[in-house]
């Protein structure tokens, strides 16, 4: 994997969507601990409906279990429910962070949130999504500083990545 420069350390591309997860922690105020939490909490989630069998969990180089694609979806497919009457389907407990998603929330008026594609998404892809969105949707409050710092870094990460693709072109 391409090693990228941020911050005058050598950083791989999964290492950036790890150290922006963390980015988007201290964003919103939260830890570690608040976060298994949340992730953990199993009076929070309700069965996937019926339809949905091209979506798989499997292991994911992000981290842990992460949600994949078995058929091409196109850009603005809904891709599934995530949240259905309060309660997360697996495909809203699943889904891994980065920076560069793939899919985005998509708050519907009876408060139940779908999953949009982004962008085409080829089979065997992994189905993401940037946490700042969906945390903005459940009403979350940023720390503009941390934000801005986090929009330093991105910045940053996207010149040197240009820069490297420009140079093996």
């Amino acid at each position: 994997m391409t090693d990228l420069e941020v911050e005058g350390q050598s950083m791989t591309l999964l290492e950036i969507i790890r150290r922006d997860y963390l980015r988007v922690l201290a964003e919103v105020g939260w830890d570690a601990e608040r976060v298994a939490a949340v992730v953990h909490n199993t009076a929070d989630q309700c069965p996937m409906p019926p339809g949905y069998e091209h979506l798989r969990l499997a292991p994911s180089p992000i981290q842990g279990q992460g949600l994949f694609t078995d058929r091409a979806i196109e850009s603005g497919e809904v891709i599934g429910p995530a949240r259905i009457d309060g309660k997360r389907t697996w495909l809203g407990r699943y889904a891994n962070h980065s920076p560069w998603p793939n899919t985005e929330f998509r708050l519907l008026e009876n408060g139940d949130l779908e999953w949009v594609a982004l962008e085409d998404i080829a089979p065997g892809a992994e189905i993401l999504n940037n946490y700042r969105q969906g945390a903005s949707i459940w009403g979350a409050k940023f720390n503009p500083e941390e934000v801005a710092r986090t929009m330093t870094e991105r910045d940053e990460s996207l010149r040197r990545l240009a820069a490297l693709q420009e140079a093996k072109a």
